[in-house]
């Protein structure tokens, strides 16, 4: 059933699908030929598609590994798809049939905590701890809960005791800078992510979360350097070529930061979202023109992408120009008739529109 559902999602394009379903039986401890069959899958599906933006990269909650077979796998998918109530439901029921499996309540807690239930969750956790204090996942998905609900001192406690275990736990010293980011302070972050940096100097994400740091906390010359190095270890990276012009932005230098996401935005193609994304630093230099091109880029290979043309729509309601956007919005409601971001584009637009002193009723036809 497993490979018939990884075929499926390769055969119909849908490769990251199929490379989730091959990491969740991954999570459930799928058995080693089902899962040389889905990496194949996903292999074909993903095909001249590589993963590797490093903003896709934050780490799921862990499921663990352990008992559960079709059940856990159940609960997972759903959980993927975006139904944790569905999923709370089955692994629920799993958990009814095995309470001392510490696998199956650090499942639950994981899902609970998805759910928004974060007391049920952090209990679900400790459940999991007591039938096995050494189970790492529901410890790391403790910390997790715990800085949900805003302790954060007890979240890094945690985090510090698998760092104690096992002092090449990357994980959990990217959450522990994660939390001291969140908190304003830089220094211990920057500690943390250098660690991680130098355990796994390949890694790139980690590499320019530090980046991020050092720009919030102003430390542009720290950020140059960085960028430098990661020019030289990761010569080909898009991302690398987006962080030397976030530092040139953050430097001040807008003609520079300018000429640099012009060029980065004429030559990608591979991904709509870094394409929008590419519009946010865009228009952060004050580049309008440079930012309606790439959107029309975006709109003419991607028609169906919704937050380019909302950010289309949002720059010609900027201009004043609402006829055009009132053009958008109608043609946008009768391809999507029952997408949840064109009705409230819709509403926007009819405001600006009637504001503009055109007719109410003309927000409703495309003539």
């Amino acid at each position: 059933m497993i490979t018939l559902l990884g075929q499926a999602y390769a055969q119909n394009n849908q490769p990251e699908f199929a490379a989730r379903l091959s990491q969740q039986m991954e999570s459930v401890g799928a058995g080693d030929e089902t899962l040389r069959t889905q990496r194949a899958l996903t292999s074909l599906a993903m095909r001249g598609k590589p993963n590797d933006d490093p903003e896709q990269a934050e780490s799921d909650l862990d499921l663990g590994t352990g008992e559960g077979g079709a059940g856990v796998l159940l609960g997972v998918l759903q959980l993927r798809k975006g139904d944790p109530k569905a999923a709370l439901k089955t692994v629920r029921v799993l958990r009814d049939q095995r309470p001392n499996s510490a696998s199956v309540q650090n499942l639950v807690g994981a899902i609970e905590l998805v759910a928004g239930e974060v007391e049920a969750s952090r209990a679900s956790f400790a459940r999991a701890l007591a039938a096995d204090s050494t189970f790492r996942p529901a410890l790391r998905n403790l910390a997790r809960a715990d800085a949900r609900a805003g302790s954060f001192t007890a979240a890094a406690q945690r985090l510090e005791q698998l760092v104690a275990q096992d002092a090449t736990d990357l994980r959990a010293m990217s959450e522990l800078a994660a939390i001291a980011e969140r908190q304003g302070q830089f220094a211990k972050a920057v500690d943390w992510l250098k660690r991680v940096r130098q355990q796994n100097p390949a890694a790139i994400a980690p590499q320019l979360r530090l980046l991020d740091v050092y720009i919030k906390d102003r430390r542009l010359a720290d950020a140059g350097q960085l960028v430098d190095e990661l020019a030289v270890a990761f010569p080909t990276s898009i991302h690398v070529r987006i962080a030397r012009g976030r530092v040139q932005l953050a430097a001040g230098d807008r003609g520079r930061a300018t000429a640099t996401f012009r060029e980065l935005s004429a030559h990608e193609e591979s991904s709509s979202d870094r394409s929008l994304r590419l519009v946010k630093f865009q228009l952060a230099t004050n580049d309008v023109d440079g930012a309606r091109e790439t959107l029309l880029r975006i709109e003419s290979r991607d028609p169906g992408f919704l937050p380019a043309q909302e950010s289309l729509l949002a720059l010609e309601l900027r201009e004043g120009k609402a006829k055009e956007a009132l053009a958008r919005v109608v043609q946008l409601r009768e391809r999507h008739p029952d997408a949840a971001i064109v009705d409230r584009l819709h509403g926007v637009c009819g405001f600006r529109c009637r504001c503009s002193g055109i007719p109410q009723g003309a927000c409703n036809r495309s003539d």
